[in-house]
């Protein structure tokens, strides 16, 4: 669905710039945009790339996320059912 790319900037690791993958149709349908800076998922600050594998945990438990996301300079919540 997406393809996560991690992302720093001068003060440090700052998330993961999301990406469409192999169904991109879906990825906008989700209310997605490519370049999205991914910063929380599930209340998991992504401060640090190693808590990707402690997202990936808890994800096969769960069909929606909740972000907090970074578009074009702008925090904003999205909430993303998941297929």
């Amino acid at each position: 669905l997406a393809r996560p790319v991690p992302f720093s900037d001068a003060s440090g690791f700052a998330g993961f710039r999301l990406f469409p993958g192999n169904k991109p149709g879906l990825f906008v349908q989700l209310g997605l945009k490519p370049g999205d800076l991914v910063k929380e998922v599930n209340g998991i600050v992504l401060d640090n790339p190693m808590r990707a594998t402690e997202l990936m945990q808890g994800l096969a438990d769960t069909g929606q996320l909740a972000l907090r996301i970074e578009r074009a300079g702008q925090e904003m919540n999205l909430t993303v059912d998941i297929p």
